[in-house]
């Protein structure tokens, strides 16, 4: 994991300013979320535009005129690995 955190800020992702959050969930939806993977996509998807839209609009910014972007790391630990 670090590895590619490291690979991310150093080659990829641009210079700018960075946010990171974490979302975590209980663990029904987390059985959920490993036996289903399109419903993990799709929450991620409302997830992430909630962040974006809240984002933009308090940098002061229309929809047309953000250019958002994110990248999502699923983590799991123990037996759930």
């Amino acid at each position: 994991m670090a590895e590619s955190a490291a690979l991310l800020v150093d080659e990829v992702l641009p210079h700018k300013s960075m946010r990171q959050w974490v979302l975590s969930v209980p663990f029904p939806l987390r059985f959920l979320f490993a036996s289903q993977p399109k419903v993990m996509g799709k929450a991620l998807g409302i997830v992430y535009r909630v962040i974006a839209t809240y984002l933009t609009h308090k940098a002061g910014y229309t929809k047309a005129t953000a250019h958002p972007g994110a990248v999502t790391l699923i983590q799991r630990f123990e037996g759930a690995v």
